[in-house]
Order: structure tokens, then sequence, then C-alpha cells
């Protein structure tokens, strides 16, 4: 409890000293572009940015957990090891549990999450997400049509769904999707027989072009490949086997963490510097 105390702390004061760069390069855009006299301009860029500091911040990680690649570990380990590695979201994923198994483990990490404050999403199963009341459900393209579910679900439950094209992603922002996971970006059949091959960045890019929630890219993602991710215009990586494969779940997590963090500065830095 002492740890994810102080986990919390961190996360909160990392947080409000990104903020804090954020509003200082909304200053520098201001004093670059009022040299130029041109304040439509200037205006323009202000509410661009001022629009980013409500958006979701880039470098989101979002934990999907998976018993088969999880070397004996259940759920709910891998969920709490994960948030105190400073995970932001917890997928819940299990194809092979009965109902009532995944009932019983979906109870756990809905309390879990609740204690810590981490939005809970259950993969596939509008059910069980309704029936303990997590915080979203994650929709495939085979499951039930976005449009009936968001009838259902109500207008405050997250719900998302894949993408693997840029059609599908323009059609499931219109039927109501909050976000969007994209992929697999890189490889990532070796772990997940039905990945399919590899979409690439550009995919991410295009989406991102013609579409205004968050893109949540995943497959094949680690942290040396995080910063090409974000650099492509996602909003943060969901990953499976890369962390809940992991000899330490928590310390894999951070590796991500800091990753995604100085992958995000990085990227945030390149862009004001080409003002």
């Amino acid at each position: 409890m002492t740890d994810s105390i102080h986990n919390n702390d961190a996360n909160l004061e990392n947080e409000n000293s990104h903020l804090l760069e954020r509003i200082e390069n909304l200053i520098k855009i201001g004093i670059a572009l009022s040299a130029e006299k041109n304040t439509d301009r200037l205006l323009e860029k202000i509410l661009i940015e001022a629009m980013d500091l409500t958006r979701a911040d880039a470098g989101t990680l979002y934990l999907i957990t998976d018993e088969k690649i999880g070397k004996g570990r259940s759920h709910l380990h891998m969920a709490e090891a994960a948030i105190h590695g400073g995970a932001d979201v917890i997928q819940l994923r299990d194809k092979t549990a009965s109902s009532r198994e995944l009932y019983l483990s979906a109870c756990q990490i809905r309390e879990l999450t609740r204690e810590h404050n981490i939005p809970f999403i259950i993969n596939d199963r509008l059910d069980i997400a309704l029936a303990v009341q997590a915080d979203g459900v994650h929709l495939g393209q085979e499951d039930l049509p976005l449009r009936v579910a968001r009838k259902i679900l109500g207008k405050d439950f997250i719900l998302g769904t894949s993408a693997a094209s840029l059609q599908e992603a323009i059609q499931a922002e219109a039927d109501g999707a909050d976000y969007l996971g994209v992929g697999p970006v890189y490889e990532a059949r070796g772990t997940k027989a039905d990945a399919g091959e590899p979409l690439g960045l550009s995919l991410i890019s295009r989406i991102r072009q013609h579409c205004r929630i968050p893109v949540i890219a995943i497959g094949g993602i680690n942290p040396e490949n995080v910063s090409d991710v974000l650099k492509a215009g996602a909003n943060g990586v969901a990953v499976i086997s890369a962390i809940v494969s992991a000899p330490d779940i928590r310390e894999a997590t951070r590796n991500f963490k800091r990753a995604l963090s100085t992958a995000a500065s990085k990227n945030e830095n390149e862009r004001y510097h080409h003002i």
C-alpha cells in the first residue's frame, strides 16, 4: 500500500510537470508569433494548443492481461503488478474462460482498479462489463455493432474498438467509439496467432489525420520502438506479451512508462522547434 501511495504521488508530480511544460510551450508560441504581427495565426495556434491540453496525453500505457502467456500468473496478479508499475489502463482479455470464471476475475480487477482510480476495460464481453460496472468495453469488428452497443451502454461508458484500416477507423468514430485500437503495427504473430500481418506506422498516421478520437497502437510494441509509434500519431500503446510475459511485470511496466515519457517529451520538443 505504501508503494502504491508513493507511486501515485510520483505520477501526479510527473503529470503536473508535463502540464507546466505545455503551458510554457504555449507562451513560447505567443512570443514567437507575436513577432510576426500575425494575430490571426497567433490565435489559431493558441486555440489548437489549448485544445491539445484537454486531449488524452501521448504516452498512455494500456495493459492487456493474458493468462495463456503470463507464466502461470493470474489476471489479477498481472493487473496489480502493472498498476504498481504505472499502467494507465487495464483491459481484461480471456477468450477461453467460462462466463463465470471471467466474471469472477473481472470482479477482482474491478475492485483493484477502483481502489487505484485506474480505468478498467473488458474485452469483447459487454455483459460482463455491465455486470461488474467496468469503465468500458472493447469490441472487435466481429462483435456487437458499435451503434447498438452505444445504445445499451449510454454515453458515459467507454466504448473502444479495433481498427485495421482507415475506413474502419472513420466508421468506428462515426458509430460512437471513444478510442481506436490500431494494429498490429509490428509483427505480433509469435505471441498472438490471430494478430494478422503487420500494418506499419503509416496506418496510424493516416488515421490520426482523419479521426479526432484517441488512437492506441498495438502489436509488437516495445520500449525501443514506442518513440516511432508516438511520432506517427498514436496517443498511447496497448501491450500484452512484452509485459505479461516478462519475469517482473512491475519492472517491465516501469520500463515502458519511462520510454513513453521520454518519447512523448522528445516528439513534443521537435514539434515546437518547427514553429
